[in-house]
């Protein structure tokens, strides 16, 4: 026996339901604007990364910010220098210790060091 749940009047069981059913519709309405705020945060933040890999060219007032890869490609051509100049900087140590003429080896530590 399932009766139907009333207060007896008819137009305050209609008030009701519009009522309920606003309820129910702002709702969704409100937990719809919550989920687009939180994805338009989310692709924010993509565009960011996005445009900080990607660098962006210059225009009127800010100079060019370049991307990773450029970046990286000059660190990189920096790392090659420096490595160059050490192993020449490796190769005049080795003629030096080399023309010593066999008096002592090399010195590593202690009094020998600071002697040379």
């Amino acid at each position: 026996m399932l009766s139907e749940a009333t207060s007896g009047v008819p137009a305050a069981d209609v008030a009701f339901a519009w009522a309920a059913g606003a309820g129910a519709f702002l709702g969704v309405m409100a937990a719809g604007l919550v989920a687009l705020r939180w994805l338009y945060r989310l692709v924010k933040a993509a565009e960011a990364i996005h445009a900080d890999f990607m660098g962006e060219p210059a225009r009127p007032g800010v100079p060019e910010r370049p991307g990773v890869m450029v970046r990286m490609k000059s660190a990189e051509d920096w790392l090659r220098q420096l490595c160059q100049r050490l192993e020449g900087l490796e190769r005049m140590v080795g003629q030096v210790l080399l023309d010593r003429g066999g008096e002592d080896p090399p010195a590593t530590e202690g009094a020998l060091l600071r002697r040379a």
